[in-house]
């Protein structure tokens, strides 16, 4: 779909850009503007690694609106005053110089850009902007413009992100993207699925030149990492001349922050003999690098408007589409902006070099002059024993460009595969007049493609001709809006084969595993005599809270049913706003719930069990909560867990065990109940997780890690930048199915949910406990006080110690039905099936 030519272009980047015309003064220049949420922002350049003394760039989102930019001549901040441009610089008496683009409410259709230029002249005590110039004025410029003769070669390109969108269809316009105009959704499904095709072909293109942007920037990087890590090593054969060009790295920290980067580095090149020569030339690479950055930024945030264009005509398109007469009043579709597309809800705040991950890029100049200089004077100290913190930082761009560059290859293949008939590889033409067919599954073809016995060339389902009425359903479900379709592996095929290779590596990690097992298990250990644990002082006895008219509602829905004839929904929806279901009730239920084992219990409780299996048994007995098991009882739970491993011996008796069978004895089941139904539960629920091997567990890990990715990406992304391994949520979560740390109340409500739904209620209960107890921070003060995973997982802990369970069945509920279409059955055992793991 080419752009027409009388199509506006997509509004650009902002740029901002200070020079020094006369170099007698350093100076900085301070941002400050209000972002498309309304919140304000504030950027100072004296403090970015990758701006010189002598001059700076800023580069803003089209969408940012009153914007003031100030001046300070450097070192000590001081003010640059305002003077008179077209009088010669006379000084005025307005004090302070500032500048103000965009004042108000910004029209992205009717507005101009902005591509400011500021020179600053004079000496300290006389410093002033001595011109100032906005390229993109058209002709009108504003009061504080002066700039005789500006050079017409200074006015930046549009990012070729958006030049490529460009071309490939026409801007759509604020008044038709805005999330705050999705009610004014197009009046025709036609329409609607014109708009969400020419979005996502502007996506494919912007993508595609944004790869070649990242693999430039990969380049780059993986260059300078080769080059400080040659540096390194040869460093320690001298250490009198590096040190001396070390020392001065420090003074350029508060001179030219880029020239820290290269002093910093030539340091070690000069303690093997380097000249001067050398030095120039790593400043060199040092000002190349803070242009490949604003190139990368730029480019970025064009890339990031084209990709909020495809979320909103989404977003329009399924409220369209919802509120269609044709579609079935009891079938809702669950869409959400910033979850329209699998796809799409990595990207919005995926790990990238320009954006969520600069902030450790902007200061890598910093840390490299100032460390690499004591690093340089202590080398006697050190040695080979200290690495440089600056080869860290490069490492961490180049794997967040690495993952950012599988992202936009992912976006590219899967976008410009939904657009194309994926037997002659041409556009379907979504949106026009064209013969189309497809199957129940959202595979779409020219009518001439599929074969003469009228089924899928995909997947061999039969196949119905796509009418224009259902283009849009069809167009939806292509690019993951799962309406009348629910979520299947098929898409999840690259987050599969990750999954079958975490199931492999966990497999050789198992005596880890067992490690991490028992961990859990002295973690809800009992205070020794004498002796307090920091365990037992936080445990305490938490009742289970049963309000009066959760009972009345209970009892009035049971008064006049046959327990057989209960429909899953309707207990469900008795669970919905409230904490899970009265004990009384627990007691009639959960043995429905689950298909029971029968058999002679008193037999197994005196069955002969290998000894290694007793001494487990007696060993971790001591060790259940005592807040669940008090020492009275103990002697119930060591006959129920001997009964346990009795009924099954190729399972046997497995760590974790005994707090499964606390949580029922606490409740009030007999033992015999209690034994039939944890050997359900590990049956049914938690197949293999309790096996000598854990293939299970690994199984069910690599599961949860794909669901993770798929519904809580933004927990996905934070995990892997703090080093947080999912494994470290799952092994009490399927081996204790959340009882070694959870309150009473919310294992109770998790339990319910769990039991009435199956294996799709494990999972859906997995996200939901971690959605709502494992809170992602949020300013950059929370980030850094909360950095490490120790004290990340400490306060997720402490926060399921103390959860009440309220709100947990509305958030299961949430994953079971409307989050991509809800956890299915289907989903789940797919999944296990496909990451194996089997015994």
């Amino acid at each position: 779909m080419a752009s027409s030519s009388g199509a506006r272009p997509t509004p650009p980047p902002l740029r901002l850009t200070l020079k020094s015309y006369d170099k007698l003064t350093q100076i900085s220049m301070k941002v400050r503007w209000i972002d498309e949420h309304g919140e304000e922002q504030m950027w100072n350049s004296w403090e970015d690694a990758l701006c010189g003394r002598f001059g700076a760039t800023k580069v803003l989102p089209s969408s940012s609106a009153g914007i003031q930019v100030r001046f300070r001549s450097q070192p000590g901040g001081r003010k640059v005053h305002g003077v008179d441009r077209k009088s010669r610089s006379a000084w005025t008496r307005r004090g302070e110089e500032v500048i103000e683009l965009r004042p108000d409410a910004w029209d992205e259709v009717g507005g101009r850009g902005v591509d400011a230029w500021f020179e600053i002249r004079g000496p300290i005590t006389h410093c002033h902007v001595w011109r100032a110039w906005n390229s993109c004025n058209e002709g009108r410029p504003d009061e504080w413009e002066w700039w005789p003769d500006f050079p017409d070669d200074r006015r930046a390109p549009p990012p070729a992100t958006l030049q490529a969108a460009d071309a490939a269809a026409p801007w759509p316009g604020s008044c038709e993207m805005s999330p705050a105009s999705s009610s004014a959704s197009p009046s025709d499904e036609a329409t609607c699925t014109s708009t969400v095709t020419g979005a996502m072909s502007r996506l494919v293109a912007a993508a595609a030149v944004l790869l070649a942007v990242r693999r430039k920037t990969l380049q780059t990087l993986e260059e300078l990492n080769k080059q400080i890590t040659k540096q390194w090593y040869r460093v320690n054969s001298g250490n009198t001349a590096a040190a001396g060009l070390a020392v001065a790295s420090f003074g350029s920290l508060f001179v030219a922050p880029p020239l820290a980067i290269a002093f910093g580095a030539g340091s070690a090149v000069t303690g093997v003999g380097s000249s001067t020569q050398d030095a120039v030339v790593e400043a060199e690479k040092g000002r190349n690098l803070a242009k490949l950055m604003e190139i990368d930024l730029s480019e970025q945030l064009g890339f990031e408007s084209v990709e909020s264009e495809l979320r909103c005509a989404l977003s329009s398109a399924a409220s369209h589409h919802r509120s269609s007469p044709r579609r079935h009043a009891g079938r809702a579709l669950a869409v959400y902006t910033q979850t329209a597309n699998l796809m799409l809800v990595r990207s919005a705040k995926y790990v990238t070099l320009t954006q969520a991950g600069t902030e450790t890029m902007l200061i890598a100049g910093r840390v490299l002059g100032g460390l690499g200089a004591g690093l340089a004077v202590g080398v006697a100290v050190h040695g080979w024993s200290t690495t440089k913190p600056m080869q860290k930082l490069v490492q961490e761009k180049i794997a967040e460009v690495e993952r950012s560059i599988e992202y936009l290859d992912g976006v590219h293949q899967r976008i410009s595969g939904a657009l194309r008939c994926p037997c002659c590889e041409e556009p379907l033409g979504l949106g026009a007049t064209s013969t189309l067919r497809r199957c129940p599954q959202f595979h779409c073809f020219h009518a001439a493609c599929v074969g003469e016995d009228g089924s899928c060339p995909v997947c061999a389902k039969s196949v119905s001709d796509l009418r224009a009425a259902d283009q849009l359903p069809a167009l939806l479900g292509l690019v993951g809006l799962r309406d009348l379709c629910t979520l299947t592996v098929d898409s999840l095929t690259p987050q599969i084969r990750k999954g079958a290779e975490l199931v492999q590596r966990l497999g050789g990690r198992a005596d880890e595993v067992r490690r991490l097992i028992s961990g859990v298990q002295k973690d809800a250990d009992e205070k020794r005599p004498g002796e307090e644990t920091p365990t037992s002082r936080q445990r305490r006895e938490q009742a289970l809270h049963e309000d009066a008219e959760t009972h009345e509602a209970w009892q009035e829905f049971l008064a006049s049913r046959d327990l057989a004839e209960l429909e899953t929904e309707e207990l469900e929806g008795l669970l919905s706003g409230r904490r899970g279901m009265p004990l009384k009730y627990r007691h009639l239920l959960w043995p429905k719930l689950l298909p029971l084992s029968s058999g002679d219990y008193e037999a197994l409780t005196e069955a002969e069990l290998p000894q290694k299996v007793l001494d487990q048994i007696n060993a971790d007995v001591p060790r259940t909560r005592r807040d669940l098991v008090a020492p009275e009882r103990r002697d119930a739970l060591r006959r129920v867990l001997h009964a346990t491993a009795a009924k099954r011996p190729h399972v046997g008796y497995a760590q974790g065990m005994n707090q499964l069978a606390a949580v029922l004895l606490k409740l009030g089941f007999d033992e015999e109940t209690c034994c039939w139904l944890m050997d359900a539960i590990i049956e049914e629920l938690l197949p293999g997780c309790h096996h000598p091997d854990l293939h299970g567990l690994f199984r069910d890990t690599a599961v949860a890690d794909i669901l993770i990715q798929t519904f809580l990406p933004n927990h996905a992304m934070f995990f892997e930048s703090a080093g947080i391994e999912v494994l470290w949520f799952t092994v009490d979560y399927f081996i204790t199915l959340g009882s070694a740390d959870s309150s009473l109340p919310l294992i109770a409500t998790l339990w319910d949910l769990c039991l009435l739904r199956g294996p799709r209620g494990l999972f859906s209960g997995f996200l939901a406990v971690l959605e709502m107890y494992f809170p992602l921070p949020g300013d950059p003060e929370e980030r850094k006080e909360l950095s490490e995973p120790e004290v990340m997982m400490a306060r997720y802990k402490e926060a399921l110690a103390e959860a009440s369970g309220e709100g947990l069945a509305d958030c299961v509920a949430d994953f079971l039905h409307h989050r991509q279409g809800g956890v299915s059955s289907e989903l789940v055992a797919s999944l296990r099936n496909s990451v194996g793991g089997a015994g």
